[in-house]
C-alpha cells in the first residue's frame, strides 16, 4: 500500500496569520495546494483533485473567517433571549416606577368650605371601606336685616361658628366615591345682634308699647344647646383611595343641634318700667325661638379638593 501524502504547508502559514493578526478586520487570500496520491487498494473511493491556484478571498471579519473555515460545537446564543432579558428588565423597571408613583400613605387633608365655614378635615384610611375624618371649620357672617312687626324692630347679627367634627365614611360600593358618614361636632355656634328700634315709633312686646324713651335698644343671642351633636349625612369623594393623590369632596347631611335658643338683653331707659320690661322681653325671647324652631336640624352643605400624601 502506498502512503498518502498530505502537504499543508499554505494552510500552517494561514493559521499563523490569522493568530497573529486577530484585530484586523481582512485576511489575505491563501493559496491552498491539495495532493494525494491513490493508494493501490483503492481503500478511498473518492479522490482529492488538486486545486489549482484555488483563492480564498473574502470581505469578512476575522470571527467570520473562523465560522465559515471551522465549525464548532458550542451553539451561539439566540438573539432572542437576548431581546427577552432586555424587555423583561425594562418591565421590572416601569413596574418599579409605576408602585412608587402609586405609593400613597393613607393619610389626606382636604380643605373645604361650606354651611360650617371654612376649614379642612384630615382623613385615615381604616379599612378599604372605612375612613376616620376630623375636620376643624370656622366663620363669622353677618345676619343682619332681620325685621319685626312691620319694621318696628330690625335686628343686625352676626354668625359666628365654630365646628370640630369627628366622623366615620363608610363606603359601601367598591371603586365608587359615594360614601355614608355619621359621628359627632362639637360646635360652638352662636348667633349675637342688636336690635334697633326706629326713632319716634312705637313698639310692642307682649301687648306693650314702648318707645325709645323707655327702652334704647335690645341686646340678642341666639345659641343651640347641644355643644355635642350627633350628625348624619351622605358624600362623595375618597380621599384616601389607594393610589389616588388628588380627589374631589363633597358633603351633604344635617347636625342635630337642637332647637335654637334665644336670650335678650334691653337697655332701658325708662327705671320705673324695669320689671314689665324684662318679663315681656321673655315673651318676645319665646316668640322668636318659634321663629327659628326649624333650625334644630343645622344643614350641613360643604365641597373640598383632597390631597393624599
Amino acid at each position: 500500500m502506498s502512503k498518502s501524502k498530505l502537504r499543508l504547508p499554505l494552510l500552517e502559514l494561514t493559521l499563523t496569520s490569522l493568530a497573529s493578526t486577530s484585530l484586523t478586520n481582512r485576511v489575505i487570500a491563501n493559496e491552498i495546494n491539495f495532493e494525494t496520491v491513490q493508494s493501490p487498494n483503492n481503500t478511498l473511493n473518492q479522490t482529492i483533485e488538486t486545486a489549482q491556484t484555488q483563492k480564498i478571498t473574502t470581505n469578512s471579519t476575522v470571527p467570520e473567517l473562523l465560522d465559515n473555515t471551522f465549525s464548532s460545537d458550542a451553539a451561539p446564543i439566540p438573539t432572542e433571549i437576548s431581546y427577552q432579558a432586555a424587555d423583561l428588565q425594562v418591565s421590572s423597571n416601569l413596574k418599579s416606577t409605576s408602585d412608587t408613583t402609586n405609593n400613597t400613605s393613607g393619610w389626606a387633608i382636604t380643605p373645604e368650605i361650606g354651611t360650617l365655614g371654612v376649614g379642612a378635615s384630615v382623613t385615615k384610611s381604616l379599612t378599604p371601606n372605612l375612613n376616620a375624618r376630623v375636620g376643624v371649620n370656622a366663620a363669622s357672617i353677618s345676619v343682619g336685616g332681620y325685621q319685626k312687626r312691620r319694621n318696628e324692630v330690625t335686628y343686625d347679627a352676626n354668625l359666628d361658628l365654630l365646628n370640630v367634627s369627628t366622623l366615620v365614611d363608610y363606603h359601601p360600593f367598591k371603586n365608587s366615591g359615594f360614601r355614608v358618614s355619621g359621628g359627632l361636632v362639637f360646635n360652638d355656634n352662636k348667633v349675637e345682634g342688636r336690635g334697633r328700634i326706629r326713632d319716634n315709633v312705637e313698639f310692642e312686646y307682649n301687648n306693650n308699647r314702648y318707645t325709645t324713651k323707655d327702652i334704647s335698644s335690645v341686646k340678642g343671642k341666639v345659641s343651640f344647646p347641644n355643644n355635642i351633636a350627633p350628625y348624619l349625612g351622605i358624600g362623595w369623594g375618597n380621599a384616601v383611595k389607594a393610589g389616588n393623590r388628588w380627589g374631589f369632596s363633597a358633603n351633604l347631611g344635617v347636625i342635630f343641634a337642637g332647637a335654637p335658643q334665644v336670650n335678650l338683653d334691653a337697655d332701658i331707659v325708662n327705671e320705673s318700667l324695669r320689671e314689665q320690661i324684662n318679663r315681656d322681653l321673655r315673651v318676645e325671647e319665646r316668640e322668636l325661638e318659634d321663629d327659628i324652631k326649624g333650625f334644630k336640624f343645622y344643614p350641613v352643605i360643604s365641597v373640598g379638593v383632597s390631597y393624599q400624601f
